[in-house]
């Protein structure tokens, strides 16, 4: 299963747990009940012919990947980080650790090769209910993701002291224009809600953090679909399916 088959998966979970599904039968004008007309439905539609797991490939993507302007290094961290893993030849051990972090395979040899990437490294260690192993291998990495790994792997030891400790600089960083980069905003943010939960903040870090999320995804990066995912993960803890099912669905 990989990256889109995970996120489909997700969504779909979403969808059902947002559905009204309708009534088998309808009142009539005599207050009888008749059952509803059979609406035929094209082979084709049938979801036993489909492939529920089967995402179409975003245009813009397959376009930068098409283009003879796109380094093949880019190509490559674009195929990677979009899903299309088919087009890939001979990955490397990064690009493997990378793709196995995102089909969930913690498993996977190469997150546990030393060679591989440290940060992919610590989310499968905190992943796999490992968070003294996650603080271990990020102790030295000063960046808001491997922050707020070490930030979510304390709170899972119950030292709630060491994850405000680690969230606290980037948050003042977040509010004072001090990120540039998506997946730093991104982070911070998710880092900012963490911390208003620690400390009990007002509801209007949460306001705060969305509107940092959605600056990621509209005017720093908007092929960066971990800043929608992310929006989606809040909207559902703040009781908003609808909208989270839509940031959801903004991730394919």
């Amino acid at each position: 299963m990989n990256r889109w088959n995970v996120i489909a998966f997700s969504i779909g979970c979403l969808v059902l747990s947002f559905v009204v599904w309708p009534t088998a039968a309808q009142d009539d004008t005599d207050g009888e009940r008749k059952a509803p007309a059979e609406t035929k439905i094209p082979d084709a539609a049938r979801p036993e012919k489909q492939d529920p797991f089967r995402i179409p490939v975003n245009p813009i993507i397959q376009r930068l990947i098409d283009d003879k302007a796109t380094s093949e290094t880019e190509k490559r961290r674009l195929a990677v980080f979009h899903g299309h893993w088919d087009a890939l030849k001979e990955p490397t051990l990064a690009e493997r650790a990378e793709m196995a972090l995102m089909s969930y395979k913690l498993e996977d040899e190469s997150l546990r090769d030393e060679k591989a990437p440290v940060l992919l490294r610590g989310k499968a260690t905190l992943l796999r209910g490992e968070p003294e192993k996650t603080v271990a291998l990020l102790k030295d990495v000063n960046t808001a993701e491997a922050a707020l790994l070490r930030a979510q792997a304390f709170d899972q030891m119950g030292k709630v002291r060491d994850a405000i400790a680690e969230l606290s600089p980037w948050r003042r960083k977040l509010t004072t224009s001090g990120l540039r980069d998506a997946p730093s905003i991104v982070a911070a943010a998710e880092g900012m809600i963490m911390l208003a939960q620690l400390e009990g903040r007002p509801a209007n870090d949460y306001q705060q953090a969305m509107q940092h999320l959605a600056q990621a995804r509209s005017d720093v990066d908007r092929l960066y679909w971990p800043a929608s995912l992310a929006e989606a993960r809040i909207l559902v803890e703040k009781d908003n399916p609808e909208d989270a099912l839509r940031a959801a669905v903004d991730v394919l």
